[in-house]
């Protein structure tokens, strides 16, 4: 080595010697070999040099921020070989594909390999003297790199991937060899999860994954560039219903005839659910009502831009007395919720007004859970605890031909301050009146606006006076008895039920189903 280094010594003092004679003359020819001026292919070296970067030649080869570390030490000989010393000719010491690997040892082996790589095509990606990057690539960084032949992942669309857009496929790709596809530097959810450590620290603490989650992320997701935010491979609704097309859902949102308008709009899906994973059933987005609760707590313009749905606050209130499926945190109960064929998307029929001529099948809704015996016993003592001795006072206020009392007359069918849900104001034109409803142990009162205080008590009836003949009813009467009618204004129901109905009859042997729940 230090015969080398002499050698080269020997011929910068040669050659500064050759031009001038003198101290002076010698530092103005070192000047000149540092500024690395070429020089003209005329005056082109005979003899065997040590370095083919000094004295003006081949300069160009070290004009970069990193070298390749024979260039470093100016060992041109550890690639190149003379051919003609005289006329100052070169080639490689072997074959260009096989040349790069006598030193980088082992860069070709492995599962899956890099076409180039395997072909022995360094110097398309790579500069064999240096580059301004450490890589020592032909392009300014990797991205521009790949992007030279793989031109194709980017193209026209909307969202890039970070990685992608700034140029660092080595975040997930490597450049030379893999185990992997695709020459991945790992496999799975795990390439993800490597930089989005949120998601991964949240897929393993819920309660409920995602099913594709489990698996790959790319079922969901492009891995470049999207047309479609957060990378997705399709609009959210398209996305979810190319796998969830059990129960017709998506027959259903796309051809009902009303439109929950979260299903569709914006993130779609993902206004209701959550996409990876979480702690509540069907992946919701929150526990039972409070998912929905985040829309539906306040008042909102139904689909036309007029009608109002009304909020529902009341659900949020401590110490409420809450529907059965409100209580058990399952409006689909009584809702479809990805859209239906009824208004307020109910899945069963359900009376739209104050006053309903009763049928069996106008109250599908309520039946789906309650018995009809509500409406069609005239006498028990057992179907409800609404009841004057064995009087239904539900038969009394529902089952009429012509305007009967519909559920929603007295019943908040969400939640309510009263027990049995009972509403608190009853409509009266513009106004709310109270209801004014006072429950003992036995029965209770009522003073609604429809009528005048009138009392209740399923052991000891209590007499009233009806409005026609000014008799007096204790309330336990027979089977040939028409019930007393409330002192409202309306017509008297006539005392024979529909003939839909069966006829009445003392009925035995069920519950009420409705119980407070504070």
């Amino acid at each position: 080595m230090s015969q080398r280094f002499a050698s080269r010594a020997g011929l910068l003092v040669s050659l500064v010697m050759t031009a001038t004679v003198g101290f002076l003359s010698l530092q103005i020819g070192l000047s000149v070999l540092r500024a690395a001026e070429p020089l003209s292919p005329s005056v082109r070296p005979t003899t065997r040099v040590m370095n083919c970067t000094e004295g003006g030649c081949h300069g160009e080869q070290i004009d970069h921020e990193i070298l390749h570390g024979p260039v470093v030490v100016g060992a041109c000989d550890m690639c190149h070989s003379y051919i003609e010393v005289a006329e100052h000719t070169f080639k490689l010491k072997g074959p260009k594909e096989k040349l790069c690997e006598f030193c980088h040892i082992g860069q070709a082996e492995g599962v899956v390999v890099h076409e180039p790589v395997a072909q022995g095509q360094c110097l398309d990606c790579h500069d064999p003297h240096g580059a301004d990057n450490v890589e020592m690539l032909r392009e300014d960084n990797v991205g521009k790199m790949c992007s030279s032949c793989h031109d194709d992942v980017t193209r026209g669309r909307r969202y890039t991937h970070g990685p992608v857009a700034t140029g660092s496929c080595a975040a997930c790709h490597r450049s030379h060899t893999s185990p992997y596809p695709n020459l991945l530097s790992t496999t799975g959810r795990q390439l993800c999860i490597d930089c989005h450590q949120d998601m991964g620290r949240q897929i393993d603490t819920v309660r409920y994954v995602h099913e594709p989650v489990k698996g790959d992320c790319l079922q969901c997701h492009e891995t470049h560039a999207s047309n479609h935010a957060n990378h997705l491979k399709a609009e959210p609704v398209d996305l979810c219903v190319s796998c969830h097309e059990h129960e017709d859902i998506k027959k259903l949102i796309s051809n009902v005839a009303i439109r929950h308008s979260p299903v569709t709009d914006g993130p779609a899906c993902m206004n209701c659910h959550v996409s990876h994973g979480g702690n509540w059933p069907v992946l919701a987005n929150d526990e039972g009502v409070a998912s929905c609760l985040s829309c539906h707590d306040r008042p909102i313009l139904d689909f036309d831009g007029q009608t109002r749905v009304a909020g529902m606050a009341e659900l949020a209130r401590p110490g409420s007395y809450k529907h059965g499926p409100i209580r058990d945190g399952n409006c689909s109960e009584c809702h479809d919720v990805h859209g239906g064929a009824a208004a307020q998307l109910l899945i069963a029929p359900y009376p739209k007004t104050f006053y309903e001529s009763f049928e069996v099948d106008t109250y599908g809704l309520c039946f789906a859970c309650h018995t009809d015996q509500l409406a069609l016993a005239r006498q028990t003592t057992t179907v409800t605890d609404f009841r004057n001795g064995k009087t239904n006072l539900h038969y009394v206020h529902v089952n009429r031909p012509k305007e009967g009392r519909s559920c929603r007359a007295c019943h908040s069918t969400h939640a309510s301050t009263n027990p049995m849900h009972i509403a608190e104001t009853v409509p009266f034109g513009d106004w709310e009146l109270p209801v004014s409803f006072t429950p003992t142990e036995t029965g209770g009162t009522c003073a609604s606006g429809c009528h005048e205080r009138m009392d209740y008590d399923r052991i000891n009836p209590v007499p009233r006076v009806t409005a026609e003949s000014e008799t007096v009813s204790t309330g336990s009467t027979t089977d040939s008895d028409a019930p007393t009618e409330p002192n409202d204004g309306a017509a008297p129901r006539s005392a024979t039920a529909p003939a839909s109905a069966p006829a009445p009859a003392e009925i035995e042997g069920t519950s009420d189903e409705h119980q407070p729940n504070s």
